[in-house]
């Protein structure tokens, strides 16, 4: 058994970001997108259906944590809670549409505001939008846990949704369920934001024509939010490329099941290469990117050795490979994590930005992980983002923490933008170009001074593809 850190050398890791410092305008002038012809979904996702939770008292708030969702306030009623000496603690809270606030809040804590602000994609990338560079037609594909197809942000926007068994199962096709159909097809009911996350993504693959019991695939707030960073309408880098969705028919929480996965992401590749070769030159898939849960874990040799093999096959096909917080061509390969950013600040300035919610603490502190980030990695915008929920076709979620699935989902609609704007371009010119126009800033907090380099800046990035 070989661990995923040398899948990923053989993956040829590489991240990238981006970032400009321009305006992020409305998207009132913005080019409204066709839907895709001819869709292929094999079933819809059912909707995360949860009891909504009356908290009596307010989550434990430690200053110095970096853990995601520490403050998780999402379809919660808090109107019982005094929440006016609690400001601090609210810019580190993750919460939906669904959650029902007191009447009194602190000063500047405004959630209406604070969602529909983390809903832009960061700097420059709607004035790209509109100036008619959108991703129109770009395909891209994603092999993650499924999201909810029928969310206003992208649908329309999903040319193929399959979900993958193992090496000797059959793939799961559960019609909608018609009468629930407004709430995105069968509806998976659950108890709470927490039960959702360790249940989204899970299934039974049972043959449904022959197990009448067999629970049908949920959506989960990975996948959704992954669809809506790449393509959504509103929050979206490349709200114009079309979406091609593999998710595995599997428990994606399991530790146990690595091979399981490993088998369902080396069958979606092959899917992925067959489609291509049969897709006319302008209809070409030019990225995939794949969720860090998945290459997760220890895999068998054998396995591990046909991945490669798969994996190559691609590379050289010139597909950009965005795979568990990396970027990879055939040539280069970088980390890729999300910048930070208060909740309270402008997503459009490049000065809003610094070392992301999980990773500042180890950055500031330790000197391996500071060089780390400073010579080996790709910066894109991720934290304090918001994205489609998986609980209803018009939620939203906020999400303090943007891990590394936001930022690949971010490159691979940055790399949907580069192929409209230029057919021609490749992983490794694409590479370069953020290379050569990346950023540096520099981050001062606790006493401590950084300095960070990689800051993707779209604009530039596109415009020395160009030159």
């Amino acid at each position: 058994m070989i661990n995923i850190i040398k899948i990923r050398k053989i993956i040829l890791p590489l991240a990238m970001i981006l970032i400009l410092n321009t305006s992020c305008s409305d998207t009132s002038k913005v080019e409204v997108i066709r839907d895709v012809a001819e869709a292929s979904i094999e079933r819809y996702p059912g909707v995360i259906s949860s009891e909504r939770i009356k908290l009596e008292s307010f989550p434990v708030y430690d200053k110095y944590s970096s853990e995601p969702l520490e403050i998780d306030l999402r379809n919660c009623d808090i109107t019982l809670l005094n929440l006016l000496d609690k400001f601090d603690a609210l810019l580190r809270a993750d919460f939906d549409t669904r959650t029902i606030w007191p009447y009194s809040l602190p000063e500047g804590i405004n959630p209406k505001k604070i969602l529909e602000t983390g809903k832009c994609p960061g700097p420059g990338i709607r004035q790209m939008h509109k100036e008619g560079v959108n991703g129109k037609g770009v395909g891209i594909a994603v092999i993650a846990s499924p999201p909810l197809a029928e969310h206003s942000e992208y649908a329309g926007r999903i040319k193929l949704y399959r979900e993958i068994g193992g090496e000797d199962e059959n793939t799961v096709i559960i019609k909608p369920d018609k009468e629930k159909e407004s709430a995105g097809g069968n509806t998976v009911i659950i108890k709470s934001p927490e039960e959702a996350d360790r249940t989204a993504g899970s299934h039974n693959a049972a043959n449904p024509e022959t197990t009448a019991s067999a629970e049908p695939l949920s959506a989960s707030y990975e996948g959704t939010a992954i669809a809506s960073i790449i393509a959504g309408r509103t929050t979206g880098v490349a709200p114009g490329a079309v979406l091609y969705y593999f998710s595995p028919v599997l428990d994606m929480s399991g530790s146990d099941n690595s091979d399981d996965k490993l088998s369902c992401i080396i069958k979606a590749l092959e899917e992925i290469s067959d489609l291509n070769d049969k897709l006319p030159p302008e209809d070409k898939i030019r990225a995939v990117v794949i969720e860090n849960c998945l290459l997760t874990g220890k895999f068998m040799s054998e396995n591990s050795d046909k991945l490669q093999s798969t994996v190559t096959h691609m590379l050289d096909s010139g597909v950009l490979l965005l795979p568990s917080g990396l970027v990879s061509s055939v040539s280069k390969a970088y980390n890729v994590k999300c910048l930070g950013r208060s909740p309270l600040s402008s997503p459009d300035k490049l000065e809003s930005y610094g070392a992301g919610y999980e990773w500042e603490i180890q950055f500031l502190t330790y000197n391996d992980d500071f060089e780390t980030v400073k010579n080996g990695c790709f910066l894109v915008p991720g934290d304090s983002r918001t994205t489609a929920s998986p609980t209803g076709n018009q939620d939203y979620v906020f999400n303090r923490a943007g891990g590394v699935d936001f930022a690949t989902a971010y490159l691979a609609g940055l790399y949907a933008l580069a192929c409209q704007a230029y057919p021609a371009v490749t992983p490794d010119s694409f590479i370069k170009a953020a290379i050569n126009t990346g950023r540096e800033i520099t981050v001062e907090k606790y006493g401590l001074k950084r300095s960070i380099k990689y800051v993707l800046d779209p604009l530039r990035i596109v415009e020395n593809i160009g030159a």
